[in-house]
C-alpha cells in the first residue's frame, strides 16, 4: 500500500540509524557512571577519619564501575545486531574491578568506555560530603534515562539493558522517571533498594559524622544516639521507639533541642528509607542542597500550604506609646526592641540621624507568634512557612505599605534586623529588585531565621546570620550544621551553640540577645561596627500594625 511507512528492519537504514543511536546513548551512560566510579574514589581516600563512611564509599565506587561495564555489555549487544560483531572479554574485569568469573562466557564490545582518571581529591569531609551529594544525583538521573532506553530497541537490547538496570551490584533495582516505575518498586518494597539511594544515604552519615564531632553530647544521650543509629540502619520499628523514648523521658522541648543539630540529616534519612513514596523528594533536596518542596512525614507540596497564606497585607500606624531602648543602637538593643512590640504583628521602623548627619532607617521585623496557625497577621505559621519558602508574601506586601506609610525619601539607606520569620521576610525584601529601586538596603541581619536561599539583588547588602545550632527553626529550608551546600562566604555567619539545649527556649530572642552579649561578644561587636551609620540620634519610632488584608 502506498500510504504504509517502513519503520527500518534491522538492516534498513532507519534501522541501523535507531540502532547507532541507541548504542550511542547507552555508551554515554556507560561513561557517564564510569566517572562517578573515579569522583568516588577520590572521595573515599579523604574519608580515613570516617573509616565506615570510607569503606562505603569505596563499594559505591565498584557498583558504579559494574553499571557502566553492564551498560557497555548492553551497547556491545545493541551494536552486535546491527554489525554482527563483537569483541572479547579479556581486560574488563581488571578495569573495572568486577569478580573475574562474572562475564564468564559473555562477549563484550570491542572499545570499552573510558575509564576517567580519579580527579584530585575534595579538600575535607564536608567537601567529600558534598561529592558524594553529587554523584548520588547522577546515578539517579543515569537511571532515568536508561529507564526511558528500555522499549528502544531489541528483545534482546532490553534484556540487556533490564539487567543493567536491575543489577544488584550495579544500580540496583533502579528503573526510575516516571508514577509507573515509582509505583512498581514501592509495591515490590525496592524503593530504596537502588546505588543512587545507598550513595545519598552515605553522603547523610557523612554529614551526620561532620556533626557528632562538633557535638559530641549528641552522643552522651542514649535515645538521640539510638534514633540516629536505628534510621542509619533503616530500622523504622527501632527509631520510632528511640523517638518514643526519647520524647517521654527528655520532653518535647529537649528532645527537640538535642536533635536539632543533625534534624535535616534525620528528616532525610527518614523520607529515603521510609515506605512513604510521598516524601522521596524532601530526601532529595536536602541531600542535593535544595529548598524542600514537600513537607517531612506526609509529603504534603509545601506550595498547598503556602496558599492558605493570602492576602495584599496591610498596614495601619499605631498610635499607643512604646517604651523602646533609645542607647546603643546596636543589635542587642534591636532584639530587645523586638521584644518589646513581640510577635503581635506590629513591625517598628526607627529614624536616626547618624554619626555623619546621614538620616537612616532602622527597620525591626519580629517572628511569628509561636502556636499560632492562622491569627489574621502576617506572623503566624503559614505566614512563616509562605516566608520560609517564597520571595513574596502578606508580610513583605504589609512592610512595603508600612514604609510607604512613613513616607521614607527614595534612595534613603535602609537596614533590616528580623528574627525568625522576620529574618525570613528581611531577606525577601533585600531579594525585591521593586523594593531595592525605592530604597538602599545596606544591612540584613537575621537571627534566628531560615534563610540560606536567599539572595540580595544588590550584591552590597551585607547580610549576617546569626543562628543557635540547638534551635530547629534555621534548619527547617534543609540546611542544618552539617549540611554541606549552600556555604554563603559572603555573608557574615554566626553559627554557635551553647548551654540552651531546649527548644523553643533556644530560639527565642531573650536567649538570642544574651548569647550575643555574653557567649559569642566578637560577633556582637562585629555586627555593631557595621551598624554605626543607623547608630545616632532617634529622631521617631513609628510602630505599624501589620494584617493580611
Amino acid at each position: 500500500m502506498g500510504g504504509a511507512r517502513n519503520r527500518g528492519t534491522p538492516g534498513s537504514l532507519p534501522g541501523i540509524q535507531r540502532t547507532s543511536a541507541l548504542s550511542a546513548q547507552v555508551r554515554a551512560e556507560a561513561r557517564r557512571m564510569a566517572r562517578q566510579a573515579a569522583r568516588l574514589r577520590s572521595a573515599a581516600r579523604v574519608l580515613g577519619a570516617v573509616r565506615h563512611c570510607q569503606v562505603l564509599a569505596q563499594q559505591h565506587a565498584a557498583q558504579c564501575a559494574t553499571t557502566a561495564a553492564d551498560l557497555a555489555y548492553a551497547a556491545g549487544i545493541i551494536e552486535q545486531r546491527r554489525t554482527g560483531q563483537a569483541g572479547p572479554v579479556p581486560g574488563w574485569c581488571a578495569e573495572y574491578g568486577i569478580a573475574p568469573g562474572r562475564w564468564q562466557g559473555a562477549r563484550m564490545p570491542a572499545e570499552r568506555p573510558a575509564v576517567f582518571a580519579e580527579p584530585e581529591p575534595p579538600q575535607d569531609t564536608v567537601a567529600a560530603a558534598r561529592v558524594l551529594a553529587a554523584v548520588a544525583e547522577e546515578v539517579r538521573s543515569s537511571a532515568v534515562a536508561v529507564t526511558a532506553l528500555l522499549g528502544a530497541g531489541s528483545p534482546r537490547a532490553f534484556r540487556a539493558l533490564w539487567r543493567a538496570a536491575t543489577d544488584p551490584a550495579g544500580y540496583g533495582f533502579a528503573p526510575d522517571g516516571g508514577p509507573v516505575w515509582r509505583a512498581a518498586r514501592w509495591l515490590t518494597r525496592r524503593d530504596d533498594d537502588t546505588l543512587a539511594v545507598q550513595i545519598a544515604v552515605t553522603s547523610l552519615k557523612l554529614r551526620l559524622e561532620i556533626v557528632r564531632q562538633a557535638h559530641p553530647e549528641i552522643l552522651d544521650h542514649p535515645d538521640v544516639h539510638g534514633l540516629i543509629t536505628a534510621l542509619e540502619a533503616d530500622r523504622q520499628l527501632a527509631a520510632a521507639r528511640s523517638l518514643h523514648k526519647l520524647l517521654t523521658t527528655a520532653g518535647v522541648e529537649d528532645a527537640l533541642a538535642a536533635v536539632a543539630p543533625v534534624l535535616t540529616e534525620l528528616l532525610a534519612l527518614n523520607a529515603l528509607l521510609d515506605e512513604n513514596p510521598f516524601n522521596d523528594s524532601l530526601g532529595w533536596d536536602i541531600v542535593g542542597g535544595r529548598m524542600p518542596t514537600v513537607s517531612p512525614i506526609t509529603g504534603v507540596p509545601m506550595s498547598w500550604i503556602t496558599r492558605l497564606d493570602q492576602g495584599e497585607g496591610r498596614a495601619v500606624l499605631v498610635t499607643e506609646p512604646f517604651t523602646f531602648v533609645q542607647d546603643g543602637g546596636g543589635i542587642v538593643e534591636a532584639l530587645r526592641n523586638l521584644m518589646v512590640i513581640g510577635s503581635t504583628g506590629k513591625v517598628l521602623l526607627r529614624e536616626t540621624r547618624g554619626p555623619d548627619g546621614v538620616v537612616r532607617y532602622l527597620l525591626h521585623l519580629p517572628g511569628m507568634a509561636m502556636g499560632s496557625v492562622r491569627n489574621g497577621s502576617p506572623q503566624d505559621l503559614v505566614g512563616a512557612i509562605r516566608n520560609a519558602c517564597e520571595a513574596d508574601s502578606p508580610y513583605t506586601q504589609a512592610v512595603c505599605k508600612a514604609l510607604g506609610l512613613a513616607e521614607i525619601p527614595e534612595g534613603a539607606e535602609l537596614a533590616i534586623v528580623g528574627h525568625s520569620e522576620g529574618g525570613a521576610a528581611a531577606m525577601n525584601l533585600a531579594q525585591s529588585v521593586a523594593v531595592n529601586q525605592l530604597y538602599r538596603i545596606t544591612h540584613v541581619i537575621a537571627v534566628g531565621s531560615p534563610i540560606d536561599f536567599k539572595t540580595p539583588a544588590s550584591a552590597s547588602t551585607w547580610v549576617a546570620s546569626v543562628t543557635n545550632h540547638h534551635d530547629i527553626v534555621p534548619s527547617l529550608d534543609g540546611q542544618g550544621p552539617g549540611s554541606p551546600h549552600n556555604r554563603r562566604d559572603d555573608w557574615y555567619i554566626v553559627d554557635y551553640t551553647d548551654d540552651t539545649h531546649e527548644f523553643p527556649l533556644s530560639h527565642s530572642m531573650q536567649i538570642y540577645a544574651s548569647n550575643l552579649e555574653n557567649a559569642v561578644p566578637e560577633a556582637r561587636r562585629h555586627i555593631d561596627e557595621q551598624l554605626t551609620p543607623y547608630r545616632g540620634e532617634v529622631l521617631r519610632d513609628l510602630v505599624y500594625q501589620l494584617s493580611d488584608r
